[in-house]
């Protein structure tokens, strides 16, 4: 329980520092090695991990391992770190973590990530833990007293006075002669453990050792305590309470002692009945005994079993979290590329004839472009920051709806049944999320069977109790609507289930899949608020089976069909911020061809000063969100402290929803998510800028 205990804290801690590392400005105060940047960054995580989750440490590293900030002793640094852990990322490139005994004998859960920009290592970035708190929490949660003791030889006395002075503890350097006591929930240590405190006493196991206070009966275990090294520093030793179990012998033994005195003078002839008796009753309590301690183990084997089954759950958890975030970054970084490379030639297509023989060209850089989109929507889907339009929709029509298109996916070698239930209920999401997890699970259904398969596409309803979520952590007590997909293919082993949602995780030939189906479906069911079920086995098949809550309205919402939209142009003057050349360049042309008139700025210091100094008319702030001197809506703040009649129009590679949900821009602001086409450019432009002109209607149309 203590080792699972560990690994949980363990990749909580990688689960904050992956996406916490993600961010620009911090990889680049490290690169500079900006001591007074790191602090500003890490102090607040820091506080906030302290408080929440005790974290007791977090070092900035460089790649040299010369400490760069202490952000819980910022006056220590410039010292070269040798840790284990530390080595040890350095040698895998990869995260590292374990526990290590420091100089001051206390133990501490150490996890280390290597931080790299362009595939250059820039430094390391580390949280520490001290595992004082989980030996409380195990002594409350099994209502124990916890010792750890640690042999003298591996640290420095003074040193440990001096922190055992500090964190308020006992420190009695002389009451063993080869370990001291580093942590403990009693102020006294029971004198019939002494004798194995010594290493060359050292046990593994139950100790029957009759310990008695205050009329209470004790017993002992031994665990031996391993650097992550796998050194050997220490014992913890477990005292438990075993009163309960022994008062029932006790009780039987005090009978006999009082029949014995009672009839033994007079009853003689009787004694060796009585006797008799008396042995098969202690006979049957010692049993009884034994089967309550046997019982006692088995209910600890189990719930360290639930405890660690838990543990796997709440890594998997948080590594899909951590994935989720590395899957967003890069798809807001892919849009901005996407913005020139689709911009450039949806240009270049209305200025040339079909009849160009570059035409034909150009279509096919705008249709990769147009592709590349489409991976980025997957991406954002296994993200969860997919923009949606959630509409109340009846399952079984939606699906009847879709049918043709699906039996035309799988082909004629597979026969495609739709089982639909009755008086089904309602549930409400974006019609074409529920697209999007049909097409990625019939696809996937396809390519399992070999030759003519059948494949069955089930509706139904069912209401969740306690019971079923304590065996399925993902989900919640209530009312579900449920899709299930099924074949009768190749199925799948349990170790590949476990890696199916990852993104990019494939078990198909190079070049027949992206390994984004199944993610896009886990992003797309979470963002819903609804959980998965898989169930699988080698050679018989695979069953998907979605669990959507159920939408209380019956109102089911028809699609409206809307116009595509043309461009419009204008004439107002826009001052443009955004600190990726090649995607000013492309706005900037873009606007240009639309009748506006452009001032660029590639950083916000810049746009400032064209703020203040131009002498004409700015009707419009177009910028970037995220940029390295200050956020979009700083920029606009200290602008409009120079004009306060200027409009803005945001726009960023990250959705709306998620910056507003993060907090950095507020929700419903003018907001354009890229990449984005000269139409909804047009178009976007005029909804702000007739918000300018503070009329009913666009004075341009």
């Amino acid at each position: 329980m203590f080792n699972a205990q560990l690994e949980s804290d363990a990749g909580m801690m990688s689960a904050v520092l992956i996406p916490f590392l993600s961010s620009e400005r911090m990889k680049s105060a490290l690169s500079a090695k900006n001591r007074n940047l790191l602090l500003e960054y890490g102090k607040p995580l820091f506080e906030q991990l302290r408080s929440e989750h005790n974290i007791t440490h977090l070092y900035f590293t460089g790649p040299d391992r010369i400490n760069i900030l202490r952000v819980h002793n910022p006056e220590m640094f410039g010292d070269t770190i040798s840790r284990f852990t530390i080595l040890e990322a350095e040698k895998t490139k990869r995260i590292s973590y374990g526990i290590e005994l420091g100089r001051m004998g206390t133990f501490t859960l150490r996890v280390v990530v290597p931080c790299y920009e362009k595939d250059q290592l820039i430094g390391y970035v580390e949280l520490g833990e001290e595992i004082d708190h989980l030996v409380q929490k195990l002594s409350k949660i099994l209502n124990v007293d916890a010792y750890l003791a640690i042999e003298k030889k591996f640290i420095d006395r003074k040193e440990w006075e001096s922190a055992m002075a500090i964190l308020g503890r006992q420190a009695n350097w002389s009451q063993f002669p080869t370990a001291v006591i580093v942590s403990r929930n009693q102020k006294y240590f029971p004198e019939e453990l002494a004798y194995y405190i010594p290493e060359e006493h050292h046990v593994r196991g139950v100790v029957e050792i009759s310990l008695e206070k205050d009329g209470r009966y004790y017993r002992s275990r031994f665990m031996h305590l391993e650097n992550v090294s796998g050194q050997e520093v220490g014992e913890m030793i477990i005292v438990y309470d075993v009163t309960e179990m022994l008062s029932s012998g006790k009780y039987y033994t005090f009978a006999v002692a009082l029949i014995y005195l009672t009839v033994g003078g007079l009853l003689f002839f009787l004694f060796y009945g009585y006797l008799a008796r008396v042995e098969r009753t202690l006979t049957t309590a010692q049993a009884e005994l034994i089967e309550w301690n046997k019982t006692l183990e088995e209910k600890i084997e189990e719930k360290t079993k639930e405890l660690n089954e838990s543990h796997e759950k709440a890594i998997q958890s948080s590594k899909m979290s951590a994935i989720g975030q590395l899957a967003g970054g890069v798809a807001h970084d892919f849009n901005n590329m996407l913005s020139v490379i689709n911009g450039y030639s949806e240009m270049l297509l209305r200025e040339i004839v079909p009849s160009d023989p570059k035409y034909a060209h150009i279509k096919e850089i705008n249709k990769a472009g147009e592709r590349s989109a489409d991976l980025t929507r997957q991406l954002l889907a296994f993200a969860r920051k997919q923009p949606i339009a959630p509409k109340v929709l009846d399952l079984n029509d939606t699906v009847a709806g879709m049918l043709k298109m699906l039996q035309r996916l799988i082909g004629e070698n597979s026969e495609l049944i739709l089982k639909p239930a009755a008086n089904l209920w309602k549930i409400k999401m974006d019609p074409s999320q529920l697209d999007q997890i049909l097409t990625n699970l019939l696809v996937n259904a396809r390519d399992a069977i070999s030759g003519a398969g059948k494949i069955a596409i089930e509706t139904g309803k069912e209401e969740l109790a306690e019971a079923f979520c304590k065996t399925h952590p993902d989900s919640l007590p209530g009312k579900y609507v449920v899709l299930s997909v099924s074949d009768n293919g190749c199925g799948m082993s349990k170790e590949t289930i476990e890696h199916i949602f990852e993104p990019f995780f494939t078990t198909k030939a190079v070049g027949e899949g992206t390994g984004l189906g199944l993610a896009t479906v886990f992003g797309i069911v979470k963002q819903n608020n609804g959980f998965i079920d898989v169930y699988s086995e080698p050679g018989k098949g695979t069953t998907y089976k979605i669990y959507l809550p159920r939408h209380e309205s019956e109102n089911v919402v028809k699609d409206e069909i809307l116009d595509k939209p043309e461009i419009i142009t204008g004439t107002e003057t826009v001052l443009l911020v955004e600190d990726e050349k090649s995607l000013l360049q492309f706005a900037k042309a873009l606007l240009e061809r639309m009748g506006y008139t452009v001032l660029t700025a590639n950083n916000p210091t810049q746009a400032i000063k064209i703020a203040g100094e131009y002498k004409g008319d700015i009707h419009l702030l177009m910028t970037d969100v995220i940029m390295p001197e200050m956020s979009g809506r700083d920029l606009k703040e200290k602008i409009n402290e120079i004009r306060s009649d200027i409009k803005y129009l945001f726009m960023s590679g990250y959705t709306a929803d998620i910056m507003s949900h993060n907090g950095v821009i507020d929700e419903g602001i003018n907001f354009l998510q890229k990449p984005f086409t000269a139409e909804e450019l047009s178009v976007k432009l005029r909804e702000v800028l007739y918000l300018v002109e503070g009329k009913h209607a666009d004075p341009l149309e």
